[in-house]
């Protein structure tokens, strides 16, 4: 969390793109959706998904999404 809020703390114009593996996806997603850290919570088998967050006040925008098919939401 101390590296992402490092990055995001720079206000700079656009949007901030993090990739990594999911296991720590999960985890910036379970700290900004304001949930306990859970495997419930993961994001679906298979890689290459992503989620949303406001970059002001850090809410979610949406939850796990295929990146190749971005508009379909899943788990």
């Amino acid at each position: 969390m101390r590296e992402a809020e490092a990055v995001l703390a720079h206000k700079r114009a656009g949007d901030v793109l993090f990739v990594g593996h999911g296991a720590v996806g999960t985890l910036l997603f379970c700290h900004y959706a304001g949930h306990p850290i859970d495997r419930v919570r993961d994001h679906p088998a298979g890689g290459g998904n992503c989620f949303a967050s406001a970059r002001e006040g850090r809410g979610i925008l949406h939850g796990w999404r295929s990146m190749e098919d971005p508009g379909k939401r899943i788990g």
